[in-house]
């Protein structure tokens, strides 16, 4: 087997297994009962974890209640509130409802609260950012150097962005001065 080829096969594997998993047999193995609980239930399991809310499960049942923030468009009002009220009930004619906002009213209203899936992007953003800063900081200090630690980790993709990205994109008179962002 070639060394290239190796993650080719691992993924086909991979996908074989998942795709069983998942429920997306052929029709002779669904005739077959299954034992096993947890494959029944996968698709759901996942998009309960992977589904935005809001509220985030940290372990258990510990959550942390996020902050819902909306824009009342008949009364021209904002509307700040925890998600935790509303695993109670109703706040100021706003309930959740399958995971969504809604006005029982039929009042419409403009939804910029902070879910799940935006304070994972706001980790993500902040991790990368920490992240590069590091490595600037780095490039600065080990000037003319070998690369170490999280450095030498990341230059390769750093020069795949400036190679094969920027400098094809932009051309090569201006990438260098875009390349920073």
């Amino acid at each position: 087997m070639l060394p290239d080829k190796k993650w080719l096969y691992i993924l086909i594997v991979l996908f074989g297994i998942f795709h069983n998993v998942s429920g997306n047999t052929s029709d002779s193995a669904k005739q077959q009962p299954t034992e096993n609980k947890f494959s029944d239930h996968v698709d759901e399991f996942i998009m309960h974890h992977i589904g935005d809310d809001y509220k985030w499960q940290i372990v258990g049942e510990t959550y942390l209640y996020l902050p819902v923030i909306v824009f009342n468009l008949e009364t021209k009002e904002f509307a700040v509130f925890s998600s935790k009220i509303l695993n109670d009930g109703s706040y100021k004619g706003y309930l959740l409802s399958h995971g969504k906002l809604e006005r029982p009213d039929g009042a419409t209203f403009i939804d910029i609260s902070i879910t799940k899936n935006v304070v994972a992007l706001f980790f993500s953003a902040f991790l990368l950012v920490l992240i590069f800063v590091s490595i600037a900081r780095s490039y600065g200090k080990r000037e003319g150097k070998a690369p170490k630690g999280l450095q030498s980790f990341l230059e390769p993709v750093i020069f795949f962005v400036r190679d094969d990205i920027t400098r094809p994109v932009i051309g090569e008179k201006k990438y260098e001065q875009y390349l920073p962002y």
